[in-house]
């Protein structure tokens, strides 16, 4: 069995990206707000090359949890965010000018 679909529009979604250019790509969109929740939107995983239905909640204002699915929301994954409230470290870099 299996619950992926493929995303439509390969002008936004590269799935030969390498893994180093990942960050900064748009992986959430088209999300609504309405009834405690953002949903509505899709979601991209770039290491599977697949795309799922998406909402997000916020259960608390430190906390955000993005939720995917394909076609109902029986068979949910999710993944939990919390708000980081420390300095964020910067980043060296190991090229030489």
């Amino acid at each position: 069995m299996v619950w992926f679909k493929k995303l439509k529009d390969k002008k936004r979604y590269d799935c030969e990206i390498p893994e180093d250019q990942w960050i900064g790509k748009d992986i959430v969109w088209g999300l609504i707000y309405g009834d405690e929740e953002w949903a509505g939107g899709e979601l991209n995983d770039l290491k599977s090359c697949k795309t799922y239905d998406a909402y997000v909640t916020m259960p608390d204002k430190n906390t955000l949890r993005v939720n995917a699915f394909v076609v109902l929301r029986i068979l949910i994954e999710g993944m939990t965010f919390t708000r980081y409230r420390s300095t964020i470290p910067k980043l060296e870099s190991n090229k030489k000018p």
